[in-house]
């Protein structure tokens, strides 16, 4: 399918939509190069940037635009707290670029700048992990007959139903499979292990506003404007960095819920202290959406739950996998070398699981030869399917499959996984979101191996296929292969032929 009939949908269903925001963003240079539609998520200190759906003017690609409007800044009447959060913003973007890694958010377009609006374009993201907590905590506060207090102290009677917290405005429905969260974890775990081991820098920041959902389900860490460089000496050791303080703009300091310790005690940091804040976000994770610790921006109130934390985070252990609760445990400790650094974290057995080895490879396979691609897609992942859930076999494994069509040099491997969705798929998902792709295949150029994988399972895609594509799509590559002269394929075909047609009899 071309690409402009690709977004033709999106292009009509967003013009109202767009027409607002291209207001919003008139006079940002960002315009020039991307179409901005409808506003999906939020990110960032605060949520100030608000992500919105599009797709590059020049080749239809699909991506997401982040805004920020210096006006959320101006409210809070502090002179130059405008200039500060922007430069703030700029310099996140531009850390972000230079720390390039698939775990760590890809920027297409670097940061743009007007008089009214930051803006820069990135991968397509779903949601940011803040807006799909905030669904769960107002999940449990409809469906809960008591709320937890604060830092999960005591339960407190909830009130009258008309009175109950409404749902955020930027709050995400999506509720997470086991899977999900465990490579998720994983590759937090991995963007931090890179931060840390290659580019030497403490995130200091690690919050579910920080981490962003592509829309094939990848957790990306983003929000670098805190990032703090090590000591070059001694990596492990801790370096200055300052406490968060009522003086200082809420804008302009990490997410308190989630600061370490000693960051707040001490005034120190270290990758130790990044691992805390993991450790918290795993926790939050867990207790529906809401952190262990929930300051409200108040010192006094941090100090005071922390003296509660290991408790609530006992307490909160048996609601976690059995083999992530010591690893969480230890990183939510008060006393930083308690904590596991990220290198240790990935080896944990939680982590030890052949589905989620398929689909780290997956992530990476276009850094990979022709000849591992091949062996991955015909014996790797043929083996780690049966352990995947289907809906990551639509989210994750087949758009990536879909992009290797094209690729002449591994179609035939390929196809191999292929075959296994055209088996497995409903005539429903099939038609939706398998047919286009299929009609790409039998019009490409193949290799005797590719053509005799099609021919072999031909009973299967015949059996999912329209009756009148199968005239228009199937049959005449059905004659195109009696011309040809490999033996391997006439025989394949002669004998799919035939029990083609005693099926459609």
């Amino acid at each position: 399918m071309p690409a402009g009939t690709m977004f033709a949908k999106f292009k009509s269903a967003n013009v109202a939509a767009s027409t607002s925001v291209q207001n919003v963003a008139d006079g940002n240079p960002i315009t020039q190069y991307f179409e901005i539609g409808k506003p999906v998520a939020c990110a960032g200190p605060e949520l100030v940037w608000r992500i919105h759906d599009g797709y590059r003017k020049s080749d239809n690609k699909e991506c997401s635009i982040f805004i920020f409007e210096k006006k959320v800044a101006e409210k809070l009447h502090k002179p130059r707290r405008k200039e500060t959060i922007t430069e703030l913003l700029k310099s996140s973007v531009k850390t972000l670029e230079r720390f390039r890694h698939p775990r760590i958010l890809q920027i297409y377009h670097t940061v743009e700048e007007s008089a009214d609006t930051l803006a820069f374009a990135a991968e397509p993201i779903f949601a940011s992990l803040s807006n799909v907590l905030a669904f769960h905590e107002s999940k449990t506060y409809e469906n809960a007959s008591v709320a937890p207090a604060a830092g999960g102290g005591p339960a407190q009677a909830q009130p009258a139903a008309g009175a109950q917290p409404q749902r955020p405005a930027h709050a995400k429905e999506y509720n997470f499979l086991d899977m999900e969260l465990k490579y998720g974890f994983l590759q937090l775990t991995e963007a931090l292990s890179y931060l840390h081991y290659s580019g030497h820098v403490i995130h200091r920041n690690v919050c579910p506003s920080s981490i962003l959902i592509t829309k094939r389900g990848i957790w990306k860490l983003a929000g670098m404007e805190y990032v703090e460089r090590m000591n070059e000496t001694d990596l492990n050791s801790s370096i200055p960095c300052p406490p968060w303080s009522n003086r200082v703009s809420k804008m302009a300091q990490p997410n308190l819920d989630f600061m370490a310790p000693e960051t707040q005690t001490s005034s120190k940091c270290s990758l130790l202290s990044d691992m805390f804040s993991l450790g918290m976000v795993i926790c939050a994770v867990y207790n529906n959406g809401r952190p262990l610790i929930q300051a409200g921006n108040s010192t006094s109130n941090y100090a005071k739950q922390l003296e509660t934390l290991d408790d609530n985070v006992h307490k909160l252990m048996p609601r976690l996998p059995i083999a992530l609760q010591e690893a969480t445990s230890r990183m939510a400790s008060r006393d930083p070398t308690a904590r596991p650094t990220a290198q240790l974290l990935q080896l944990i057995k939680y982590f030890i699981d052949p589905a989620i080895n398929a689909l780290k490879f997956l992530d990476v396979v276009n850094m990979k030869d022709t000849q591992q691609k091949s062996q991955f897609y015909k014996t790797t992942l043929i083996e780690a399917m049966p352990l995947i859930p289907r809906k990551l076999w639509w989210q994750n494994l087949w758009p990536m499959l879909k992009s290797e069509i094209n690729n002449g040099e591994v179609l035939a491997a390929v196809l191999q996984p292929v075959m296994l969705f055209v088996q497995e798929a409903t005539h429903a998902e099939y038609d939706a979101l398998m047919s286009s792709t299929m009609k790409i295949v039998y019009n490409t150029p193949k290799s005797i191996q590719a053509s005799v994988t099609i021919l072999e399972n031909l009973h299967l895609i015949i059996e999912k296929t329209k009756p009148e594509d199968v005239t228009t799509d199937i049959m005449p590559m059905l004659f195109f292969s009696f011309d040809g002269s490999t033996i391997q394929v006439q025989i394949c075909k002669l004998v799919r032929a035939g029990a083609s047609h005693t099926q459609r009899k």
